[in-house]
């Protein structure tokens, strides 16, 4: 709450062009990340409230435009038809709820890893390209999202399993990043593996997430701030908290972290 959400938040409601309170908006969105729509406590009023206004600014962009992705939505068009308000704030509603979470559990995974591993960390802030290819292990062995769902639009057979039209299946990511006949000793992390990038964190093909890239920059900077500014820190293991349950981020409550190691 000190460190990785200000920043993860920040970023994305500022590149969307979201100008409201941003503590607000990132507490709720980890409540929506392992909440059911079906809870009582889900935040669904400010759900609504944020989209309410993302369909004012939208309005407001198509009269002056701005330089963000709220006025590209706004004056953007998909085979040859602009996009209407619900399709507008559809895809605000995935960038912003979509894009707090997910980098923030990333983070913090390779943050756990690395606690302790000083000549790691050393190896890490002086070879920048080993940096992003640990940052493609350490999302091979810990997908924030862990798989996602999908309904069965015709009978198929898969790997000998028959699919009915109608069924709903659940497609696991985690699963496919340590298939040992991808990759080899999945079960280990090592931060120069060879073509890790073929992981599937952020799905593939045509649902490919559009917001990794920019992920992977915030995880890059914060790592690198936290191995150059707080040089031996320490997590204190027994207050993490994780999501008691989870939708579609497998993430945390609370991850306490320290300067130096506890005397």
């Amino acid at each position: 709450m000190d460190l990785i959400v200000p920043i993860t938040a920040r970023t994305t409601l500022s590149t969307v062009g979201y100008g409201d309170n941003w503590r607000e908006v990132a507490s709720e969105a980890h409540r929506v990340s392992y909440l059911k729509e079906s809870d009582p406590t889900y935040p669904l009023d400010m759900v609504q409230r944020v989209q309410a206004e993302f369909r004012r600014m939208l309005a407001a962009r198509r009269v002056e435009p701005q330089s963000d992705i709220i006025s590209a939505l706004a004056h953007g068009q998909v085979l040859g038809q602009p996009l209407t308000d619900e399709e507008g704030e559809s895809m605000m509603t995935a960038l912003v709820f979509g894009g707090f979470d997910t980098t923030t559990t990333a983070v913090i995974n390779a943050l756990i890893w690395l606690e302790g591993k000083a000549d790691v960390q050393q190896q890490l802030l002086s070879d920048p390209k080993l940096l992003d290819n640990a940052i493609e292990e350490w999302l091979r062995a810990w997908p924030p999202s862990l798989g996602i769902a999908r309904t069965v639009m015709h009978d198929v057979e898969i790997g000998g399993r028959h699919l009915r039209k109608g069924e709903r299946i659940y497609l696991w990511y985690a699963a496919a990043n340590r298939d040992p006949a991808k990759f080899e000793n999945p079960e280990s992390i090592q931060i120069d593996r060879p073509k890790v990038y073929d992981h599937l964190a952020f799905s593939g093909g045509g649902h490919r997430c559009l917001g990794a890239p920019l992920a992977k920059m915030e995880i890059r900077a914060m790592i690198r701030a936290v191995l150059t500014r707080m040089p031996g820190y320490h997590i204190q293991a027994n207050k993490v908290e994780r999501y008691p349950s989870f939708g579609s981020v497998s993430g945390y409550l609370t991850v306490p972290m320290f300067p130096g190691p506890v005397a």
